[in-house]
């Protein structure tokens, strides 16, 4: 299965979030919005979907966004980053689409594992309830490092160092180094069938990081298969090298 990338160029947007925790009592520990928020948002078409990728520490809260078509996964409008602050029970968050910082606004309450509100991202305000979820199965969790490489021609011996860190809570972490090529990306995960897809995170414009990629889950291992430029197949094989996440 290879990752195809189709990108919808649409209108530029940035929002910023206001969340309010309804019911909280502010003199215990926060809660945290790490994972991932995901739901329903008729930007284009009524099947388009906003996720976000959050990770909180202490009070500052970081992550990156997808708005992409729900029932074409491999199709997006923009990847968002995200920045802000949870603070006594309320969130405030800013998101921007990388490279085209244009100001829209979310405004919304936190409740019973939602984020709901209104946004205009387009010309009018439109309701909007992000839903924290946690994909599945998780049988892929863990720290995967590529072990071996088989296919590649004769002239392709360049070293390649890859390392895929997956959550149980849906984010993701990756770093690849081969010649030409080195980034280290934060992501999200799917499952869909024996594969596991990564959503990895655009940071510019032209960015060498590739926005999706797609590795199959064997027993004890995950392989990425890739075309050659000589019509062969290059099979990367990772392993487990530890059941958490690090």
């Amino acid at each position: 299965m290879q990752s195809v990338c189709s990108r919808v160029h649409a209108h530029e947007i940035a929002l910023a979030i206001v969340v309010t925790c309804l019911g909280c009592d502010t003199t215990a520990p926060e809660s945290t919005l790490d994972g991932l928020w995901g739901g329903r948002y008729a930007y284009v078409t009524a099947t388009d979907s906003l996720t976000l990728a959050l990770t909180q520490e202490g009070s500052e809260v970081v992550g990156f966004g997808i708005l992409r078509r729900s029932d074409d996964p491999s199709r997006y409008y923009d990847f968002l980053r995200v920045q802000g602050s949870m603070t006594a029970g309320s969130a405030e968050l800013s998101v921007m689409p990388v490279g085209r910082p244009v100001p829209s606004h979310l405004v919304g309450t936190a409740e019973g594992g939602e984020l709901s509100g209104t946004v205009d991202l387009t010309a009018d305000e439109r309701p909007i309830t992000l839903r924290r979820f946690q994909p599945l199965p998780g049988d892929a969790v863990g720290t995967w490092v590529l072990s071996s490489r088989a296919g590649p021609p004769p002239e392709d011996s360049r070293p390649v160092r890859d390392t895929v860190i997956v959550q149980a809570d849906g984010r993701a972490h990756r770093s690849r180094a081969e010649e030409g090529l080195f980034y280290v990306t934060s992501a999200m995960w799917s499952r869909r069938g024996d594969w596991l897809v990564l959503d990895q995170f655009i940071i510019t414009e032209g960015s060498v990081v590739p926005p999706f990629d797609s590795l199959r889950v064997e027993p004890g291992a995950l392989l990425r298969m890739t075309p050659a430029f000589d019509g062969s197949t290059v099979v990367e094989t990772f392993v487990r090298v530890s059941s958490q996440a690090h």
